[in-house]
């Protein structure tokens, strides 16, 4: 007696299912975040990236400072020292880099850091001024509703 084995016919030149699988994953994972940069204006992991370097910078500083490979020269510059104004192919550009000395254009500027927008002071509070001029709107509706569910 023979033993018959019956196999299901080979697939023959589609895709698999686990190929379509991962398409779909990777279709829906670049909509999910096309939909996310749409809504907040990035991308989803561009704010942990960029914290991740700038923690990465710190700890190299740190490095480089332990080991002793920096000098206490390497001091910020201060805050606009240096910063010139100049006319660049007929654009003008606020540089310390680009404008040099042999541009006719360039200017020094100074910048000056200031408090940004503030608020107007408020009013001053005087409680001779509130009058309490009786009754809200919301009171009286509620007192409508109430009498006329009485009746």
């Amino acid at each position: 007696m023979k033993q018959a084995y019956f196999l299901p016919p080979k697939q023959s030149g589609g895709i698999s299912l686990l190929m379509t699988a991962v398409l779909m994953m990777g279709i829906a994972l670049i909509g999910i975040s096309c939909l996310y940069y749409l809504r907040f204006s990035q991308w989803p992991m561009q704010a942990s990236f960029s914290r991740w370097s700038q923690s990465l910078g710190i700890i190299e500083k740190e490095v480089k400072k332990s080991a002793g490979l920096v000098s206490n020269g390497d001091n910020p510059v201060p805050f606009g020292d240096g910063l010139r104004k100049c006319k660049i192919n007929g654009k003008i550009v606020y540089s310390n880099v680009d404008c040099l000395d042999s541009n006719a254009t360039t200017r020094a500027v100074q910048l000056q850091d200031n408090r940004g927008f503030s608020s107007p002071p408020s009013p001053p509070k005087d409680s001779g001024l509130t009058v309490n001029s009786g009754p809200t709107l919301q009171e009286k509706m509620i007192s409508k509703a109430t009498d006329k569910a009485a009746k």
